[in-house]
């Protein structure tokens, strides 16, 4: 897990707490899988996890905040 991911969980669990962190690593672990093969395997991916679309969220507007935060300061 990069540094990057671990401060990700860190945030996620202190703001939204809602997913525990076994599923938030579980999200990291198989993110790139959930894009790979039939529909009906990415479905079960992302089946593993209960919390997966508002973890995929989170993951999404934080990539975007860091993102952002690039472009505003250079």
């Amino acid at each position: 897990m990069t540094n990057e991911q671990q401060a990700f969980i860190k945030a996620y669990r202190l703001c939204m707490g809602n997913a525990p962190t076994h599923e938030i690593e579980y999200f990291f672990e198989y993110r790139d899988k959930a894009q790979e093969g039939s529909f009906r395997d990415q479905q079960l991916v992302r089946e593993g996890a209960e919390y997966w679309n508002s973890i995929e969220d989170a993951w999404e507007l934080w990539l975007q905040a860091i993102e952002y935060t690039k472009e505003t300061t250079e």
